[in-house]
C-alpha cells in the first residue's frame, strides 16, 4: 500500500465519528484550522473548510476603510473577531446613512453588495434580516473575493436562538453570488433558500461555501430548498456554479415531509451547470422530498459533474435521502441514512438512481429502517459502484438494480436482517457480486431473474447465513443452500454458508470477531481502486472498521475489515500489484502496533529466502531500498518476489509481493 492509503485508514476512523447512527444534532463547533479530514474516497475541496475569518487578526492583512482617509490599515476588531462591516438590526443607533462600515457603537442596518476582497461582516443578535441590497430587488452576499482575501459573512454564535436570523423580502432567497464567500452561523427561517443562481447574477458563481447554519422551515407542503446551484431557470452554460461547499448545517422542516403526496422540497439541490460540489457533515430530515438531489433530468447531455457527498446523516424524509439523477463523476461516502416508508411518488428508498448517471460511487454508508436501500431504474450504460456499504433492517429490499442498464459492482457489502438482500428482476447490463456477507435475510439473498443478465455476471467470495430456516438464492431457479447453488451453476466460486461471526449483530455491530470465518476469505478488488483513483485521485480502499484493506494474509468479506490486535505488522507498500525495476529507487513502508526495536526486511523468491535487505528500527516505518540489493548480493529480474519485514524479537511479520519486475 502507498502511504497515501494508509492514511485513509486514520481517515476513515475520524469520519466515522460524524456518522454514528443515534438521534441529536451535529455539533457545529469546528476542529482547529487544518485538522479536517475528509470521509473516505473524498477529495479535500480547495476552498471552504479550514478558511476562518479570524485570518484577518494577522498582521499581514489590512483593509482600507472608506470612513477614514488614513489607507489600508489593521483590522477592526468587535467580540474577538475582524470586521470591515458591523450590523445589529436590534441597536437602537443602528443605521446606514452615513455609515459605511458600523461598529459596535453605531452598527449598520444591512450589508452591501458587492463587496471587495477582504470584507468579513460580522452580523450581530438575533434581529431578523429583510432587505434588499442588489439588482433585480434581490438580497445577495458576495462580490470580489478571492482565493487569498475571501468574503466572509458570519455570525459569532453557535447558540441557534441567538443566530441572526435570514429572510429576505424578495422571494425568500439569499443568492450567494461569490466570488470565495463564507457564510456561517447563520439561521434561515421559514422557508428560506440560499440560492446561487448564476442566470440572474448575470456571470458564474465561483467558490463559495455554507456552514454552521441552520435552516428552519414551516413544515408546510412545498418545494423550497435550503441551498440550491441555480436549478433549471438559473443556471446556463455561460452562468454556472463551480466550487460550492455545504458543510456541517442542520436542515429541517422544510415541505411536510407526512404529506402522501409530492412536495419537493429538499435540503440540497446540485443539478445543471453545477461542478465541483461537495455536501459534507450536515444532518438533513424531515424534508417533503429529498435530502440531496444531484443531477438533473436534462433533455441532452449532462451538465453538472464532480460531486461528493460524505459523512452527512439524513433521515425521515417523504422521498429519498440521496437522488441521483443526470450526474457525472460522484462519490456517495461514509453517510447515515434511515427512515424513509414511502409516498405516493416514492416506495421508501434511501438512494434512488435514475436518468443514466456516469460513474457513481457508493461507499461505506450505512443504510437502514427503511423500504428500500438502493433503488436504481436507469443506469444505461454505465458503471455503478456499491462497495463496503451496510444495509440493515430494509423491509423490502436492501439492494435493487431494478431496470434500465447499467453495470453494477458490488464488493465487500453486508446485508442484515432484510427482506431480499440483492435483488436484480428487470433488465441491466450485469452484475458483478464479490465478497458481501449476507445475514438473515428472510427472501433472497441474491436473486437475477433474466439470463441475458446472468450470462454477463460474475459472482464469488459470498458468506450467507440464515439463523434459522434455509438461505434462498435464485440463479435461474431457487436454490435452498449455497452449496446447491455453486453445484448448480457456474458462478459462485468460494462463497461459503457459515455464521460469519459477528461482534454483536443484535446491537447492530457488523465487525468480526477474531475467529470469523469472514477473515482473509474475501476478494481482491485492488482494481476498482485503480479505477477509482484515476477518476478521482484519491483512494477508497479502506473499510468501515476504519482498517485499510487488506490487514491479514486476504481481503475479509463484509463492510468490516478485521482489526488485529496485540503485536502485528502490516506492510503498506510494496501494495502487491506493483512493478518494481531493479536498480530504481522505492520505500520499503509498513504500520506496526505493539512493537518495539528493530524489524528485519528479508527478500524471497517463491516463498523461498533470498537474503536481509536490512535491519532497522521499526520507527519512522520507512527504509529507502535500491531495488534489488540485499546483503551478500544483487538479484536478477524475475516473478514470484516479496518482502518479508519480521519484528527481531519473534512477535509478529507480513509478506507482501513485489510484483513481477523487481
Amino acid at each position: 500500500m502507498s502511504i497515501c492509503k494508509m492514511l485513509c485508514n486514520l481517515l476513515l476512523v475520524a469520519c466515522l465519528i460524524v456518522c454514528t447512527p443515534l438521534l441529536g444534532t451535529i455539533p457545529v463547533k469546528d476542529a482547529p484550522a487544518g485538522a479536517w479530514i475528509p470521509p473516505i474516497g473524498i477529495p479535500v475541496p480547495e476552498f471552504g473548510i479550514e478558511e476562518e475569518v479570524d485570518m484577518y487578526l494577522l498582521e499581514s492583512f489590512t483593509y482600507d476603510y472608506q470612513d477614514d482617509a488614513q489607507g489600508p490599515v489593521a483590522y477592526r476588531v468587535a467580540n474577538g473577531h475582524p470586521y470591515t462591516h458591523y450590523v445589529d438590526t436590534l441597536h437602537s443607533a443602528a443605521t446606514d446613512t452615513d455609515n459605511p462600515h458600523g461598529s459596535p457603537q453605531r452598527p449598520r442596518l444591512t450589508w452591501e453588495y458587492p463587496l471587495p476582497a477582504g470584507s468579513a461582516v460580522q452580523v450581530v443578535n438575533p434581529g431578523e434580516y429583510t432587505f434588499r441590497n442588489a439588482p433585480s430587488r434581490c438580497t445577495a452576499i458576495g462580490g470580489d473575493g478571492t482565493k487569498e482575501q475571501p468574503i466572509f459573512l458570519y455570525g459569532i454564535t453557535d447558540d441557534e436562538s441567538q443566530m441572526p436570523r435570514i429572510r429576505p423580502s424578495s422571494s425568500d432567497t439569499l443568492y450567494l453570488w461569490g466570488n470565495w464567500t463564507i457564510i456561517e452561523r447563520l439561521r434561515f427561517m421559514n422557508d428560506t433558500s440560499v440560492n446561487t443562481r448564476p442566470l440572474l447574477r448575470g456571470a458564474p458563481v465561483l467558490n463559495v461555501s455554507v456552514r454552521y447554519c441552520r435552516f428552519t422551515g414551516t413544515g408546510q407542503r412545498g418545494n423550497p430548498v435550503c441551498v440550491s446551484s441555480g436549478g433549471s431557470t438559473g443556471s446556463n452554460p455561460e452562468n454556472y456554479t463551480q466550487g460550492i461547499v455545504i458543510y456541517r448545517n442542520v436542515m429541517r422542516d422544510y415541505g411536510d415531509w407526512q404529506n402522501l403526496n409530492e412536495n419537493d422540497a429538499c435540503g440540497a439541490v446540485l443539478s445543471e451547470f453545477c461542478t465541483n460540489a461537495w455536501l459534507l457533515e450536515n444532518e438533513i430530515y424531515h424534508m417533503g422530498g429529498d435530502s440531496v438531489r444531484i443531477g438533473a433530468d436534462q433533455s441532452g447531455l449532462p451538465s453538472g459533474q464532480n460531486y461528493y457527498v460524505g459523512a452527512n446523516r439524513m433521515y425521515d424524509n417523504r422521498e429519498n435521502a440521496v437522488d441521483v439523477k443526470q450526474a457525472i463523476n460522484a462519490v456517495i461516502s461514509s453517510n447515515v441514512m434511515y427512515g424513509f416508508r414511502g409516498a405516493n411518488s416514492d416506495p421508501g428508498t434511501a438512494v434512488a438512481v435514475h436518468y443514466n448517471p456516469k460513474n457513481i460511487w457508493f461507499l461505506n454508508n450505512i443504510i437502514s429502517d427503511s423500504n428500500r436501500g438502493i433503488v436504481s431504474s436507469g443506469a444505461a450504460n454505465d458503471n455503478i459502484y456499491i462497495v463496503g456499504n451496510v444495509f440493515n433492517r430494509l423491509s423490502e429490499r436492501a439492494l435493487n438494480p431494478d431496470r434500465g442498464g447499467g453495470v453494477f459492482h458490488v464488493y465487500g457489502n453486508t446485508f442484515a436482517n432484510s427482506s431480499n438482500g440483492i435483488a436484480c428482476y428487470g433488465v441491466i447490463d450485469a452484475i458483478h457480486v464479490h465478497g458481501n456477507i449476507g445475514y438473515n435475510i428472510s427472501g433472497a439473498y441474491l436473486h437475477v431473474s433474466d439470463s441475458a443478465v446472468r450470462a454477463k455476471s460474475t459472482v464469488s467470495h459470498e458468506l450467507y447465513y440464515e439463523d434459522e430456516g434455509n438461505v434462498s438464492i435464485f440463479w435461474g431457479q431457487s436454490y435452498t443452500s449455497v452449496a446447491s447453488w455453486m453445484a448448480g451453476t457456474d458462478v459462485g466460486d468460494d462463497s461459503l454458508e457459515v455464521d460469519p461471526l459477528f461482534v454483536d449483530a443484535a446491537a447492530d455491530n457488523f465487525s468480526l470477531k477474531a475467529d470469523s470465518p469472514a477473515q482473509d476469505a474475501g476478494v481482491d478488488y485492488s482494481h476498482l481502486n485503480d479505477i477509482f483513483q484515476a477518476s478521482f485521485g484519491v483512494s477508497m480502499l479502506s473499510s468501515l472498521s476504519g482498517a485499510i484493506r487488506p490487514q491479514g494474509s486476504g481481503w475479509d468479506i463484509g463492510a468490516y475489515e478485521y482489526v488485529p490486535t496485540g503485536p502485528f505488522i502490516q506492510i503498506t507498500s510494496p501494495n502487491g500489484g506493483e512493478n518494481w525495476r531493479l536498480g530504481e529507487q522505492r520505500d520499503i513502508t509498513w504500520s506496526a502496533n505493539e512493537v518495539t526495536g528493530n524489524v528485519v526486511i528479508e527478500l524471497l523468491q517463491n516463498d523461498e529466502m533470498v537474503g536481509t535487505i536490512a535491519t532497522v528500527p521499526v520507527s519512522p516505518n520507512s527504509y529507502p531500498w535500491q531495488v534489488g540489493q540485499y546483503q551478500g548480493g544483487l538479484i536478477t529480474a524475475g516473478s514470484g518476489y516479496k518482502i518479508r519485514i519480521r519484528s527481531s524479537a519473534g512477535v509478529a511479520q507480513a509478506e507482501k509481493n513485489i510484483g513481477r519486475n523487481p
